[in-house]
């Protein structure tokens, strides 16, 4: 039977918007902040989750400038790994939960950096009634120490009486005596080794089997941690900076100022990248930008390709082998400047993973829910308003028809209304928006199963209103 989990995601979920707002407060302002949060605590922050926080925020209060933005970066990692955390495995039985908090016990320093990790461990355990097994098991060992003594002597007694049966009849066979205490050994060997061989292959198995899981997790969490971190580095680099500085030095989110160079025509420039990609770019030359949709499983880095066009489709963001591949950006698209309609390609995996979860934008509470969709390019970032669902598929090569994978630019309205004709013949139910001439298009691409080559897209639309 799933464990509820329902308090504590909105637990974290109102921990992670209180940080958005309280780190950038000066130790007053925050001690101020947190004596109010702790009244209404009950309400707020309820449980071990809420209680820690608390006094976490009460360590960075106290603190040195230093020390405090350490301690708020570990905590982001901790908000940010526990939902993931929660929400991938809630799902699951409490078997299942009751090894999770064995390996998080014994690694507790390696999943979390702050007291937030122990208090999630002694909430797992309060719903596992962990302390209540400590208890009966203690019972039942004591119970078993004092079986095993009556048999033992029980055992003794049956020894004794056959040493007295053996010197007062020794008409036995030497020959057949020998032969069955061969027997004897081989079968208690066969049965007491068999186990032991069996259960250390089986570790090895599991060893070699974790080992590529969280190979794979490591890699993926140090890639969003890198983003987290540069962004908030960059934000309070901002914030330092004198009004007049941060017109010169900060770029703007939503536009990009491009420097022009007067030759025989004015040409557009690559600006700089924004900071929280800079260190992935160079780790990942491949990196096109990251999508982020708020409350599902889709936050990945997005690779384009540069060789292979399919490069992606079987290896991951590292360019390490994969069955599962990593989201791409269409080859023909441009990165700077950003093209008319950006397409992003993943698998439907059955796990999930990658695109694994749009197929829930069939259902119109789920679309309206999860309009939202944020998509940077490693130059620019965006938020994106989703405008419809398709069930469409590949065209044949001498089919007539709109290829919504060749198209990345309209320069006239014809060539746009080409594009909604497409949306408005193939979506599912309509949304209440469309696509309107000017717009910049954003197009999430996976496979679909109902027919040959079938495809699903989600189509959005950039917005500054969102």
């Amino acid at each position: 039977m799933p464990l509820d989990w329902t308090t504590e995601e909105k637990v974290l979920t109102d921990i992670k918007r209180i940080a958005a707002v309280v780190w950038r407060m000066n130790s007053d302002q925050m001690q101020s902040y947190r004596q109010k949060l702790q009244k209404n605590q009950l309400k707020i922050l309820p449980g071990y989750l809420g209680s820690t926080f608390l006094k976490i925020l009460e360590q960075i209060a106290n603190a040195q400038t230093d020390d405090a933005g350490k301690i708020w970066s570990a905590l982001v990692k901790d908000i940010v790994h526990l939902q993931d955390f929660i929400h991938a495995n809630k799902n699951r039985d409490q078997k299942a939960w009751f090894h999770a908090l064995i390996r998080l016990e014994a690694e507790q320093s390696r999943y979390f950096r702050t007291e937030l990790g122990k208090a999630f461990i002694l909430l797992l355990k309060e719903k596992l009634h962990v302390q209540q097994k400590e208890n009966k098991q203690q019972d039942l060992s004591q119970k078993r120490i004092h079986r095993k003594t009556t048999v033992c002597c029980q055992e003794h007694q049956k020894e004794l009486e056959k040493l007295a049966f053996w010197l007062m009849n020794d008409s036995e066979c030497d020959f057949e005596k020998g032969k069955r205490q061969k027997n004897d050994f081989f079968s208690i060997f066969i049965k007491r080794a068999a186990i032991p061989v069996f259960a250390g292959l089986s570790a090895c198995f599991m060893v070699v089997w974790l080992h590529t899981q969280v190979e794979r997790n490591l890699e993926q969490w140090n890639l969003k941690q890198m983003k987290v971190s540069a962004s908030w580095q960059a934000d309070i680099y901002a914030e330092d900076l004198q009004p007049e500085q941060r017109k010169k030095t900060v770029p703007s989110l939503q536009r990009i100022k491009l420097k022009k160079i007067k030759k025989k025509t004015e040409e557009l420039v690559v600006p700089q990248k924004l900071t929280q990609y800079k260190k992935m770019s160079e780790q990942y030359p491949e990196l096109f930008g990251w999508l982020q949709i708020p409350d599902t499983r889709i936050d990945l880095p997005v690779m384009q390709p540069r060789k292979e066009k399919d490069f992606y489709l079987d290896h991951d963001f590292t360019g390490k082998a994969s069955a599962e591949g990593a989201l791409f950006a269409d080859p023909e698209n441009n990165c700077w400047p950003q093209d008319g309609n950006t397409i992003i390609y993943g698998h439907n995996m059955k796990n999930g993973h990658i695109f694994g979860t749009l197929d829930l934008y069939e259902n119109p509470v789920y679309f309206k829910s999860h309009r939202e969709i944020h998509f940077d390019t490693i130059y620019e970032t965006g938020i994106y308003e989703a405008v419809a669902v398709l069930k469409t598929r590949i065209l044949n090569e001498t089919e007539q028809g709109f290829r919504y994978y060749q198209f990345f630019q309209y320069s006239n309205k014809k060539q746009f209304r080409q594009c909604v004709d497409f949306v408005a013949a193939n979506q599912l139910f309509d949304s209440g928006s469309s696509l309107q001439y000017g717009d910049r298009i954003l197009m999430l691409s996976t496979c679909e199963y109902s027919q040959k080559n079938g495809r699903l897209v989600i189509v959005a639309r950039k917005s500054e209103m969102m």
